[in-house]
């Protein structure tokens, strides 16, 4: 259909009117749009005589129906600058041919929007049928999108491994983005929310997430850098995530807030954290006081539920030596952890500590109010206390409680694990 209208307005019809512009075209549900060259000299001619504009009426209107017999009440209308013409769509069921002529189901469908289209193939006995293939899907995308169809030769993998439903139903939302939007703002139902357009990504990358990879991968659209920088705020995609970074130019607070979204993706992690590269303004790039804030951000003063992995991912990145001061630093900042991270880190303290630095620790444990870790340091190395340890240690869980450093919930954890210690008998 488009190339039948581009040669129509873009040739035959400049020829006999014999206007200036060339014409480039946008095809939506209900409406395609003429944007001119320049200014557009087939508007005035269809403002100034009816004629001209009654014929155009018929014209198109006939071929439209080639490829949408349901099409009617065509109009013509501008907003200025562009010549919009406009149709309904009238009962489809009495003009679908019977199940097997592909290709006028796909004129027909290639004129839906999403939603539509999801009807049809819901409500309709034949299109339940035609959905279910997907010959039919890369023929209504072929028909849609004729200029964008890239043949499986020239992309290196086979037709039928894509979703073609995906790929098509994601290619239809791209196009009709400005639409979508306008239809949030003018509901309100999104009200207050920071920006219509992420949240248009964000269900973007919820519904057909198969089929926006390919469409950007592929390159069968051209998204710009603000584009991606909203989808890239939902997508938890490492694959389109690397690909990104290697095609679009980024900033370093761009690279930033990607980091802090996925903090605890370990593969994404690896991509953002491996990313270097030099612009004339200066090199993007996470430095390591950066990646040690977003750890101290997971960690610090708060209750570490991750896991083992993403621990040994942070730590042999910012700290590969495991000191006793870098880990004693870890578990005095962290409220609580799995069982797997802390006998982890007590495995890693084991052939580095002595009495004197558990005893540190434990303290320490006992002022920052860490009863859970006080219990694992001391079940591992009460070996290495002795019985006036063990006194000192009861002395600062009182003092703690009398001061209410700790609570009495807290005091009683640290005496029940004191109270396991025994001395063994010479």
């Amino acid at each position: 259909m488009e190339p039948e209208f581009e040669r129509y307005f873009n040739s035959t019809l400049r020829n006999a009117l014999r206007y200036p512009e060339t014409f480039t075209f946008d095809f939506y549900q209900g409406e395609f749009i003429l944007h001119p060259s320049q200014k557009s000299g087939l508007i005035d001619l269809i403002r100034s005589n009816p004629k001209i504009k009654q014929n155009l009426i018929e014209n198109v209107g006939r071929s439209l129906r080639k490829y949408i017999p349901s099409a009617s009440n065509l109009k013509f209308t501008t907003d200025g600058t562009n010549l919009i013409i406009r149709f309904t769509l009238e009962e489809l069921f009495s003009t679908i041919e019977p199940v097997g002529y592909l290709q006028t189901y796909a004129n027909i469908a290639s004129n839906l929007d999403v939603e539509q289209l999801e009807k049809m193939c819901k409500d309709l006995p034949k299109f339940k049928i035609l959905c279910k293939d997907p010959v039919f899907w890369i023929t209504l995308f072929k028909e849609r999108f004729p200029s964008r169809y890239k043949p499986p030769k020239d992309i290196g993998i086979p037709e039928d491994s894509y979703d073609w439903e995906q790929i098509y139903k994601a290619a239809i939302y791209y196009v009709n983005k400005n639409r979508i939007v306008d239809n949030m703002i003018i509901s309100g139902y999104y009200q207050g929310y920071v920006s219509y357009l992420q949240i248009y990504w964000r269900d973007f990358i919820y519904e057909y997430p198969e089929g926006l990879k390919y469409l950007i991968t592929n390159e069968i659209f051209e998204f710009s850098s603000n584009d991606m920088n909203n989808l890239l705020l939902f997508s938890n995609d490492a694959y389109l995530i690397k690909y990104f970074l290697d095609h679009y130019k980024i900033t370093q607070t761009d690279l930033e807030n990607m980091a802090t979204k996925h903090s605890r993706d370990i593969p994404i992690m690896k991509i953002i954290i491996d990313y270097k590269v030099l612009y004339p303004e200066g090199t993007v790039g996470l430095t390591r006081n950066y990646i040690q804030g977003l750890w101290n951000a997971i960690t610090i003063n708060r209750d570490y539920s991750g896991t083992l992995e993403l621990f040994k991912f942070y730590y042999d990145y910012l700290d590969g030596t495991y000191t006793i001061n870098s880990l004693e630093d870890y578990l005095s900042r962290t409220t609580r952890m799995s069982s797997s991270v802390l006998e982890y880190i007590l495995d890693k303290l084991s052939p580095k500590v002595n009495g004197a630095d558990i005893m540190r620790i434990l303290q320490e444990m006992v002022i920052r109010k860490r009863p859970n870790i006080f219990k694992g340091v001391f079940d591992q190395f009460k070996h290495l206390l002795t019985p006036e340890d063990v006194k000192i240690l009861q002395a600062t869980v009182s003092v703690s409680r009398t001061n209410n450093v700790i609570s009495w919930a807290e005091y009683n954890k640290f005496e029940n694990v004191l109270r396991s210690y025994r001395t063994k008998k010479k």
